[in-house]
């Protein structure tokens, strides 16, 4: 309980505290970043809550997946690297809303993991950062410079997306595996967390450096 409450509420509360004391200094994305955080601590923090008292709280997943990828699709389309791009991107998450709603009203109820859009959310996440190192790939380096921030940010998210969707398909399909395994897998969630929460950390570093 003490790890996770260090991984998703006080090592989030630090990176907030830095952002708002440089905010008119750091990017667009980077403040995009900084109401993700917010947002995802507040979630955070009531579930821990929630969970210390033995009440269920798995109605907030189903808050936090689609903000969470709300915050992430946003950042992506605020590098505004290509037109096509940031189309896909509106339709995704439009497509990706529709399905997450269906699924927590008819298929995963608020008193269930909302695994289905996790893995969808993961998916696309992974999708969206491996067409950003291809869209970066052949800007100019001047661009990319100016980016540079953002490569961590996008690296962070597409480690984190990975581990989740690996974590959550085992999670889901447990009783196919062994159980054990699959409880394993979930214990490696909380490191996941803190590297991505690490890669950020680097991008404030950036930003901040070069402001």
């Amino acid at each position: 309980m003490i790890f996770d409450i260090i991984t998703d509420t006080i090592l989030p509360l630090i990176l907030l505290v830095i952002i708002l004391r440089n905010f008119r200094m750091v990017p667009k994305g980077l403040r995009i970043i900084f109401w993700y955080l917010f947002t995802s601590t507040l979630i955070f923090i009531l579930s821990n809550l929630l969970a210390d008292r033995k009440i269920n709280n798995l109605f907030l997943y189903h808050l936090y997946t689609p903000l969470s990828f709300f915050f992430f699709t946003y950042f992506f389309y605020s590098l505004n690297l290509n037109r096509t791009f940031n189309h896909i991107l509106v339709v995704a998450y439009i497509i990706f809303a529709l399905f997450a709603l269906i699924n927590s009203v008819f298929i995963q109820k608020l008193t269930e993991f909302d695994t289905n859009s996790i893995l969808l959310s993961s998916l696309l996440s992974i999708i969206f950062s491996i067409t950003y190192y291809c869209l970066m790939l052949i800007k100019d380096y001047p661009l990319i410079a100016k980016k540079i921030y953002s490569f961590w940010i996008v690296s962070g998210i597409f480690i984190y997306a990975s581990g989740t969707f690996i974590i959550f398909y085992f999670f889901k399909y447990k009783e196919v595996f062994f159980t054990s395994v699959a409880d394993q897998f979930w214990e490696i969630q909380n490191i996941i967390f803190i590297m991505r929460t690490l890669f950020f950390a680097v991008a404030i570093i950036i930003c901040i450096r070069n402001s």
